[in-house]
Order: C-alpha cells, then structure tokens, then sequence
C-alpha cells in the first residue's frame, strides 16, 4: 500500500521517502513471514486484493502506526527486561523499531506538511484533524480486536493493539505506560531534533501517570 501510494505522489524527494518507507515496510512483513515459518506458527495472510490505495487509507496507517509504534516500544522493552528472546532476535528487532520511529516521524511531518500547503498549518487548524485521525485509528483496532471480530484482522493493524498484558500478566498499567515512554524518548531520539514527533499518546500517558492512584498494585515485573 505504502509502496504503490508512493508512486501517485507528484513531489521527487517526498515520493523517494515514502517509496524507501514501502521497501523497509515490505522487509517488516517478510521478517514476520520467516519468523512464523521457522517456528511453525500457523497464520493467515490477508489477500492481495484487500489493500486500498488511497490517501485515506494511508492517512489511517500512519495513525494506526503511531499508536503500535508507541505501545510496541514499550511491549518490546519489557520483553527484553524478562529476557523473552533471545539476544539475537532482540538486536534485529531494535533495528525494527528504530525505522518505525523514522516511520512515525515521516509521517507526521508529511501530514503536517500537507496541511500546510491547504492553508491549515496552524496548530488550532491541524488539532481537529489530528484527533479524527486517532479516533478513526482507534476505533478500527477496537473493532479488529473485540470479542465480536469477525473474519481476518483488519490491514494495517500491528502488534501494538494486542496489549502488553497478554504476554506479561503481572505488569500494570504505570509499569506499562513507563516503559512506553521511556523506550518512545529513545527510538525517536535518535531522529532529527528538528523534526515534528507524534505528540499524543506520549501526552496522554504522562497526564495519566501525574495522577497518583494511576495503576498501582503490586507486579513482579519492577520498573528499576
């Protein structure tokens, strides 16, 4: 999706990153592919004629993407402070979440750009836009993962949606947020200073652990 929406953009330098960004998104899913395989892990791949190749629909990705990135960061640094992999797998995965922060922030300049250029570049003009897009987001990763779902998981979803709870059943929510937050300031340190970063959920997150009863019980998973 990511690669063919690339090939309908008119500007040089802004289609070369978005098709860079389809090459390393390819390279995520056959990544995903070998690793299901080799531990026979059986799955069921969406069909081809599925994939929508609208500005929307990437405009929902990129939302979608900022929401698995900022959980996945957090879900993957407790996974390695348990040692749930091995050493090898979590040196490839770190290269993984390094390019989904350049992901992220590639997408939330473009979008910025974009609106920009319709006259809605103010921060008052972009908010409403912003919130739709996350609310659109988080709406089609509840319908993917409710109870009631129906037939395959919705493209473009990640492993974010899951939850961290699932894999670490002692681990609270301000344990979680924590480590989300942590791991969020690193990946997205590592990119240009000069560039916008998605804003949201790192927002959200420290006005919920400003509250002193926020998640608190005891956990086995410790936050030193």
């Amino acid at each position: 999706m990511v690669s063919g929406f690339a090939e309908t953009l008119s500007d040089p330098l802004i289609r070369e990153a978005m098709a860079v960004q389809g090459r390393e998104e390819s390279r995520h899913a056959r990544l995903l592919q070998e690793m299901l395989r080799r531990y026979a892990i059986p799955f069921e791949a969406p069909p081809d004629d599925r994939i929508t190749i609208t500005k929307r629909a990437i405009l929902d990705f990129a939302y979608e993407e900022c929401i698995d990135s900022f959980f996945g960061f957090g879900i993957f640094a407790l996974a390695r402070r348990v040692k749930l992999f091995i050493p090898e797998l979590t040196d490839l995965f770190d290269v993984v979440l390094a390019e989904e922060a350049r992901h992220i922030t590639f997408f939330i300049n473009w979008i910025a750009y974009e609106r920009a250029l319709q006259g809605r570049g103010a921060m008052a003009l972009q908010a409403p836009a912003t919130a739709y897009g996350y609310v659109r987001a988080v709406r089609r990763i509840v319908a993917t993962f409710s109870p009631t779902a129906r037939g395959p998981k919705m493209q473009a979803v990640g492993f974010g949606a899951e939850g961290a709870f699932a894999m670490f059943k002692d681990v609270t929510w301000r344990e979680f947020l924590h480590s989300c937050l942590e791991e969020n300031d690193k990946y997205l340190g590592r990119v240009d200073p000069a560039l916008l970063r998605p804003r949201v959920l790192p927002t959200i997150s420290r006005m919920l652990l400003s509250l002193p009863s926020f998640g608190r019980r005891q956990s086995a998973v410790s936050t030193s």
